[in-house]
């Protein structure tokens, strides 16, 4: 295996799992609403900080959130962004690797 054939090892996997993640946030948004707040409740430092941010860009309460259209409707844009971003990078490793 070459250094070339790594690295799109390497993007063509961090491809699909933007695009797995993707289709996730597309089909089922309140529940990666959940695990978000969860997450971030649970978390200490910058990794709070981060959490907290994503909380306030997407505009959601601690409690209720995934019940809120205009929260799901956000999540569900960022689903299909990390899906174009996923084949973007699959794209990009075939490129590397043919």
């Amino acid at each position: 295996m070459t250094q070339g054939d790594a690295v799109a090892a390497v993007f063509i996997s961090g491809g699909v799992g933007a695009i797995a993640f993707g289709f996730g946030e597309l089909a089922f948004p309140s529940v990666f609403i959940r695990w978000q707040i969860r997450s971030t409740s649970r978390a200490r430092g910058l990794n709070r900080a981060i959490g907290e941010w994503f909380q306030q860009r997407y505009k959601h309460p601690t409690v209720g959130a995934d019940t809120d259209p205009g929260v799901r409707r956000r999540v569900r844009w960022t689903g299909l962004l990390l899906v174009e971003f996923g084949a973007g990078c699959i794209a990009a490793g075939a490129l590397v690797w043919g």
